[in-house]
């Protein structure tokens, strides 16, 4: 981190698939990573959307590779899709020299949580958890069959107070900032109570788990929340705030669209300063 502000650049649902519209993607990302120059880079959930993605994801790895930017990833639910495991397609991505995803603690639901430090003149700005938001799941309620999104598990949120709780002995003041795929029913929340704070589009309805993990309450307790990133819903990119801590949907950057082809794709911008204060914006080409 220089004299300046320390910017990442969100991709999300790419959702890449052997088709000529993958160029449209890759294009895109260029462009933004040429203008932007972000130090560094996240994909936030459905990197391709097929079952033979292996040469999809070798492709990847090597685009963003190419800009000698550090850059991770989360999984989302399309990426469930592959014939290959999650664990599998991320040896694959791993292989980038400046990637740097890891599959996180085997004994914390998921593959991908994993967490990083932004540092200035050796002093914590902020802490960056991405963590897996999972798939689908089906609940049996009342001899009833519920099907919903997955959410957060409880093992996942105890791990992200611990290593906040842990890194605050030594570091009193710093900010927390978390990425993954499925937004939190605070998203849809804040659109039913129409928040003040809201700004951006919201042209479908949030496809959150019909169930609160709790994450929100139980990590805003640090002290320390200040941010939450998700994608998965394409038509959506819209942030607000809630008890100081700033959240928001990227900008869809595939093509795939299955109900408003006329919304623009492109990335969101997310900036933090040395104090640890989060800004950001809608980038589109």
């Amino acid at each position: 981190m220089q004299n300046r502000a320390f910017k990442i650049l969100q991709f999300t649902d790419l959702h890449l698939m052997n088709m000529p519209t993958d160029d449209e993607t890759y294009s895109l990302m260029k462009k933004a990573i040429k203008k932007l120059n972000p130090d560094f880079i996240i994909i936030t959930g459905d990197i391709t959307m097929t079952g033979d993605n292996k040469r999809l994801l070798i492709n990847l790895q090597t685009f963003l590779d190419s800009f000698k930017i550090k850059w991770s990833f989360v999984f989302g639910n399309h990426d469930y899709e592959s014939q290959f495991s999650l664990e599998e397609q991320a040896d694959i991505l791993m292989e980038g020299k400046y990637c740097l995803f890891e599959k996180g603690n085997a004994l914390v639901k998921g593959c991908g949580n994993h967490y990083l430090k932004v540092v200035k003149d050796n002093k914590l700005i902020a802490l960056l958890g991405m963590l897996d938001s999972h798939n689908t799941r089906i609940d049996l309620i009342n001899n009833q069959e519920i099907w919903s999104y997955d959410y957060l598990d409880q093992s996942q949120i105890d791990e992200a107070v611990e290593t906040i709780e842990t890194l605050k002995i030594e570091n009193p003041s710093f900010s927390s900032l978390f990425f993954f795929h499925i937004p939190l029913v605070e998203f849809k929340t804040a659109i039913e109570q129409k928040d003040k704070t809201i700004e951006g589009s919201c042209f479908e309805e949030i496809s959150c788990s019909k169930y609160d993990s709790g994450f929100f309450s139980q990590v805003i307790k640090t002290n320390t929340l200040k941010g939450i990133f998700v994608g998965h819903d394409h038509v959506c990119d819209y942030s607000f705030i809630k008890d100081g801590c700033f959240l928001a949907f990227g900008r869809c950057t595939g093509p795939y669209n299955y109900t408003m082809p006329s919304f623009q794709k492109g990335a969101r911008v997310i900036e933090l300063d040395e104090l640890g204060r989060v800004s950001s914006w809608i980038y589109l080409e």
